[in-house]
């Protein structure tokens, strides 16, 4: 045991960079080099399941965010940045520093998400929000509460397609014994900027 634990520390500096270095690429995005459907049998038996296309999201949680979103590529490009952040989670933690680059990555997927719906800032006031009045306020936060309405089933869409299993879900939540306190990422929130895509 103690070799498998000494080499993994060597590895962790490696493991840390190859979670922070994956990147959804235009070509994930618009759907070149799809993966073939994963047998059935394949799909779920281990925690890590199939990824032909070696792109770091699970080929099943590929098709099915392609399937569920063909017409909307920013949904796509910013659930399958979340969705191989988590793929990260359940596969690359193994220490402190593996969860915290996972955990990063995965903000960064979530706030991603929460970026493909605007507030329409024409609706607010242009002020600082201490300046805000009572009613301005009230306005403020039920767009709030309406982009959250739209939003926050996507990020939970993403984390019911990748945690579809028992072993998986536990899985998950093991990777949290590594817990530690952390800043959150300082890149910006899309690996690939939403503006450049039609819808």
């Amino acid at each position: 045991a103690g070799n498998v634990h000494r080499h993994r520390i060597v590895d962790e500096p490696a493991a840390v960079e190859r979670i922070h270095a994956r990147a959804v690429t235009m070509e994930m995005v618009v759907g070149e080099n799809l993966p073939p459907e994963p047998p059935a049998d394949e799909r779920d038996r281990t925690v890590a399941g199939v990824d032909a296309n070696a792109n770091g999201v699970r080929d099943d949680v590929e098709l099915e965010i392609h399937r569920r979103h063909a017409d909307f590529a920013k949904i796509r490009a910013a659930q399958l940045q979340y969705a191989m952040a988590l793929q990260s989670q359940l596969t690359d933690v193994f220490s402190e520093k593996t969860l915290v680059a996972a955990l990063q990555e995965s903000g960064r997927g979530t706030s991603c998400i929460r970026s493909t719906h605007k507030i329409d800032d024409g609706l607010l006031p242009n002020k600082p929000a201490h300046e805000w009045t009572r009613e301005e306020l009230d306005r403020g936060n039920k767009l709030g509460k309406q982009h959250d309405e739209i939003v926050e089933p996507l990020i939970k869409e993403v984390e019911d397609l990748v945690l579809n299993s028992d072993d998986r879900k536990l899985a998950h939540e093991q990777t949290y014994d590594y817990m530690t306190s952390y800043a959150l990422s300082t890149q910006s929130n899309c690996d690939i900027d939403l503006q450049t895509l039609p819808n």
